[in-house]
């Protein structure tokens, strides 16, 4: 975890000490999330995921072996969570979104512009098609279909 919250650091130093992010923060207000189980977000409610995902990328084992122990470590999780009465169901990407709408709000920003990365793209179109008066303008970078199927993107020998 603490090795985590360092590359997250540098990735921040790297942008934030950028000359042209310089110039665009002198003009704006920038305000960066990181969705809830995306990313560097915490807490992380299964505390070992990440560390025994890791550990299966990197053994030498055949893919498909890889695959079933994700799968495995995932449903762990998810059955950790339940008995934890943890509703995993409220973790939606509507959720995230209208979690970021609440913040715009709050911060009494009548419209921003959002510069959207990945999973971002994904969010930052749900927003556009419900909040659609609260934004100016929208970058979609290295964006998700909003047509891709659940963990379609996690699978490689499709």
């Amino acid at each position: 975890m603490v090795d985590q919250v360092w590359q997250l650091l540098k990735m921040l130093e790297r942008y934030l000490s950028n000359a042209h992010w310089k110039k665009f923060n002198a003009c704006h207000d920038i305000v960066m999330m990181d969705y809830s189980g995306t990313g560097f977000s915490g807490p992380y409610m299964c505390q070992d995921l990440l560390d025994s995902l890791s550990m299966i990328n990197r053994a030498e084992i055949l893919e498909n072996s890889k695959k079933k122990k994700t799968i495995e470590l995932y449903a762990s999780c998810r059955d950790s969570l339940n008995s934890k009465n943890i509703p995993i169901e409220a973790f939606t990407t509507f959720q995230a979104v209208a979690d970021a709408e609440e913040i715009r709000k709050s911060l009494s920003i009548d419209q921003w512009d959002i510069y959207s990365v990945s999973y971002g793209t994904f969010a930052a179109m749900m927003y556009m098609r419900y909040f659609e008066s609260s934004l100016g303008n929208v970058v979609l970078d290295s964006p998700c279909s909003s047509k891709c199927q659940k963990f379609q993107f996690c699978t490689h020998d499709e």
